[in-house]
């Protein structure tokens, strides 16, 4: 008998294709928002699972078959692969979206799998998280309306909206949202940047957002922390809430999800959403495991842009790294900055927290001025020939000692060797083709009158 792919059992053909990894979640969006508009037919709805988005059900394998139209220029053949729980509902929870047993109704109980979510904390959701999240959104739709969510009246967002308490920096109305986290915390609702602590950390897409540190009474600041953080694992957005620049007494709303928290650095990253959609879903793998790309052609122009791009580079850099100069022992926050390894004004940075490190003020500017460099391969830190020395520059280390984690490889490789051009043209000498041909693991730093 002839073994041709055709005469293969159906389950087994289908398994020959597999989901397009590049589809993203905006792909995703877009198919459903395509998918309202022309349905499909009857035959094509699914058996076991639907995907769930803003109150409404869907069949997995017909909003790959769309969303790689937009990901990839053509419809999916979904024909040739299995749905289910290891293909179509793994692919779309590491998106951030819901999958749902079709026998189940969305008015009943059912737990997630803490595997499955952003964090490691046993979480349960109710049908009314989503009816919370819609609510939401539509508040900020109508917000929107209002001179799109700006110089509005504190009392409009205070008793109709019912989503800001005055001087409370963070409010979680308890009454509503400790029912959905079914916990002692709550979800929170909104945060107050009164721009007055932190003038810098609210840029045009994100804001760095403090901790609370008050003397209220005990365990209020870590009852709103938590909430906050309960905002991130059900994936609830929030609304961001700041004086107005017209006007002091009114208010400007922005909504947002928060990104993520540092518990040592006490603050969290919430990324604005004009649209009122997550525009990060989690990550399927961890920074480590991702590529790193040395050259980032998509990296935005470096003038007005630079505040609100470091804004959340630091911020990243400082969770990777500790809160703790990688050269010295201050560990002060206010003193601490995010120095990139591929500096910001070349066309060859990256935005990549392994791109970074995290240095002190002075030790910041001594580095982006090349009077010190790390080799890629031991660590050490070395020095100009010419000076200033290490003892001139209050380096305590002879190695690179962040709190944790380095910075890749890559960036420091290419560090290195900017670092060979800076040390070389001062004394107007040019590599020998020895030099030229050695490889990082065996250039040394020798004074001048060594070189052979």
């Amino acid at each position: 008998m002839e073994n041709n792919e055709d005469s293969l059992p159906l389950q087994r053909r289908r398994l020959k294709l597999r989901i397009p990894q590049n589809i993203t979640r905006e792909h995703i969006i877009q198919a459903i928002e395509e998918i309202k508009k022309v349905r499909w037919p009857p035959r094509n709805n699914s058996t076991t699972y639907d995907l769930f988005y803003q109150g409404e059900r869907y069949p997995p394998k017909i909003v790959v078959m769309y969303a790689n139209k937009y990901a990839n220029g053509e419809l999916f053949d979904v024909s040739k692969f299995s749905g289910g729980e290891d293909t179509t509902n793994k692919f779309f929870r590491a998106r951030g979206f819901d999958i749902i047993p079709k026998k189940e109704t969305v008015s009943e109980f059912r737990y997630i799998d803490p595997k499955l979510s952003d964090d490691q904390y046993p979480v349960k959701e109710k049908s009314k998280l989503y009816i919370e999240r819609d609510y939401r959104i539509k508040i900020w739709k109508d917000l929107q309306s209002l001179g799109n969510a700006r110089n509005l009246l504190p009392e409009l967002l205070r008793e109709k909206y019912r989503i800001y308490r005055g001087a409370a920096g963070i409010w979680c109305d308890k009454e509503r949202t400790t029912p959905l986290s079914e916990d002692d915390f709550g979800i929170s609702v909104s945060v107050l940047h009164t721009g007055k602590s932190y003038p810098d950390d609210l840029t045009e897409d994100y804001i760095v957002y403090h901790y609370p540190k008050t003397n209220r009474p005990t365990n209020t600041d870590r009852n709103e922390i938590e909430a906050t953080k309960n905002a991130k694992r059900f994936k609830v957005p929030i609304f961001i809430i700041s004086h107005s620049e017209r006007n002091d007494k009114l208010r400007d709303v922005q909504l947002g999800y928060v990104n993520d928290w540092n518990d040592e650095n006490e603050t969290f990253l919430i990324e604005f959403s004009p649209q009122g959609e997550m525009k990060s879903a989690p990550p399927i793998q961890t920074v480590d495991e991702q590529p790193f790309a040395v050259y980032q052609t998509d990296r935005k122009l470096i003038t007005s842009n630079s505040i609100r791009r470091d804004t959340k580079f630091r911020f990243k850099a400082l969770k990777r790294y500790g809160s703790k100069c990688a050269v010295c022992s201050i560990t002060i926050d206010n003193l601490l900055q995010a120095a990139h390894v591929i500096p910001k004004e070349s066309n060859r940075s990256t935005d990549d927290e392994r791109n970074g490190l995290i240095l002190c003020h002075n030790h910041h500017d001594a580095f982006d001025d090349f009077l010190f460099c790390i080799h890629p391969e031991t660590k050490k830190i070395v020095y100009r020939p010419t000076g200033p020395s290490k003892e001139d520059l209050k380096i305590e280390a002879d190695t690179l000692v962040p709190k944790r984690n380095a910075p890749h490889i890559d960036a420091l490789q290419w560090r290195y060797r900017e670092f060979i051009k800076e040390i070389r043209e001062p004394v107007g000498t040019k590599p020998t083709p020895r030099e030229a041909a050695a490889p990082l693991s065996v250039l040394s730093f020798m004074m001048p009158e060594t070189r052979p």
